[in-house]
């Protein structure tokens, strides 16, 4: 048993560019299986493997996922730490180069998601970015109330109706009673989660 998981090892190794990823997973599962005297050999390949997945996800832009086996590539080999160092250096280039894309595509929650990982995995960065991500989620506060009263001003138009006699005045934060004593108790309610409450 021992030898032929010494001979899945060494296969792995020989042909580890020509394997998928799936196929490596497979045969080094089999290979601990066979034998734990490969234990440590099986690790080391692990953590190569995980790096090979963290670059594929790294040059495809996935980078929360590349991040990911980037960690997990060190918890198996360390080794590899200084590369996969190295590695991130280049992701949090990409992540800052990414959040400006969303910016200008007015995806606020995903560039704010970017630069706060930047920010963890590089700490230099937080006296630079933390300014830009307050304003931003600021903005993003503000956005959101925005959306809010649009919503309430909907559910007055359509409920307007029921009640044209009465002069409904509401505004965001009215307590619920003084709702019901302008438009009566409602058939439904719909919650509305916004900075403000809900």
């Amino acid at each position: 048993k021992e030898e032929i998981a010494k001979i899945i090892i060494n296969d792995i190794n020989t042909n580890f560019d020509t394997y998928s990823i799936k196929e490596c997973e497979d045969l080094l599962n089999n290979a601990i299986s066979i034998s734990m005297v490969v234990y440590e050999d099986t690790q080391r390949i692990k953590g190569k493997l995980f790096f090979k997945k963290a670059s594929l996800l790294h040059e495809s832009n996935l980078l929360f996922d590349a991040i990911k086996y980037y960690e997990l590539s060190k918890s198996y080999d360390q080794t590899l730490s200084k590369l996969v160092s190295s590695r991130i250096e280049s992701l949090v280039d990409a992540l800052i180069s990414n959040s400006h894309e969303y910016k200008l595509n007015n995806e606020i929650t995903l560039m704010l998601e970017s630069l706060d990982k930047a920010i963890e995995l590089d700490q230099s960065l937080s006296d630079k970015l933390s300014p830009i991500i307050k304003e931003f989620e600021l903005l993003k506060d503000q956005s959101t109330q925005i959306r809010t009263q649009r919503m309430i001003d909907q559910i007055i138009e359509e409920n307007k109706s029921k009640h044209a006699k009465k002069e409904i005045k509401l505004i965001v934060g009215m307590t619920k009673d003084r709702v019901a004593n302008y438009l009566e108790m409602p058939d439904k309610i719909e919650f509305i989660k916004s900075s403000l409450d809900s």
